[in-house]
């Protein structure tokens, strides 16, 4: 029984090895970004009535794409502030334009000549892990905090 499973195994691992050529969402997510890079905020405009805002940013590592500026100008719908940290994924098709670029926040600037040796889905998915865990830690301070206050509250 266990050789026929094991045989089994065998001849159906070549077609799951074929069978995994599409991207997983970080993959996908470097590869739809036209530029990806790592920013300062020096200038942060106020909102307009659909909520976007124009940055200016240093640029401060080019993840993915190409290293000429080192400054660009983005209008964006990402609450940003002046001396904040940000990795920016810019889509193929908005070219800082429309607000379709990705902002989060980025907590490293100390790791920054760490930072440009990895790889680019490292970089993506560690700044991903570091601000899903900011926020999390934030969502279950504010659901105790509200929980805390309720049970105060009670029935009135």
């Amino acid at each position: 029984m266990l050789n026929v499973l094991l045989i089994a195994l065998i001849a159906t691992f070549p077609l799951i090895v074929v069978g995994q050529t599409k991207l997983d969402s970080v993959e996908q997510f470097i590869e739809d970004s036209e530029s990806i890079f790592i920013a300062k905020a020096v200038e942060v405009g106020p909102v307009n009535i659909i909520a976007q805002s124009r940055v200016k940013l240093d640029i401060l590592h080019v993840v993915k794409g190409d290293a000429e500026p080192n400054e660009a100008i983005l209008t964006v719908r990402h609450r940003m502030r002046v001396g904040g940290y940000y990795l920016i994924g810019v889509s193929k098709t908005s070219n800082g334009r429309d607000g379709r670029e990705t902002v989060i926040e980025f907590y490293e600037p100390d790791n920054l000549e760490l930072v440009k040796t990895l790889s680019p889905r490292i970089v993506v998915l560690r700044t991903i892990n570091i601000e899903l865990g900011r926020l999390g830690s934030t969502l279950r301070s504010t659901q105790f905090e509200i929980e805390r206050l309720s049970k105060i509250k009670g029935n009135n």
